[in-house]
């Protein structure tokens, strides 16, 4: 059997937006990685699978935080929200 690729990431919102997701290296101190994905979200639950590819490169083997950030129809940004994970090989 194939092992699967990547994570399921789920949220919850109390509004319709758009979900911008970035990823931060954990190397002693947080370092931006470039790129970012967003995904069109709805008000409820919302699921996604996170493959662990970022501009269409693999991360590196090593520890790093997802951030995400939701924007709503009207504009307003909600407060970051991170959460950890790692990339074994």
């Amino acid at each position: 059997m194939a092992r699967r690729v990547g994570a399921r990431v789920s949220y919850a919102l109390s509004e319709a937006g758009t979900a911008r997701f970035t990823i931060e290296r954990l190397r002693g101190r947080r370092t931006k990685l470039r790129g970012s994905f967003r995904h069109g979200a709805v008000r409820g639950r919302n699921k996604l699978r996170f493959t662990g590819h970022l501009s269409g490169r693999g991360l590196a083997p090593g520890r790093y935080n997802l951030v995400v950030r939701v924007a709503d129809l009207v504009g307003d940004r909600s407060r970051p929200k991170r959460t950890s994970f790692r990339i074994f090989r």
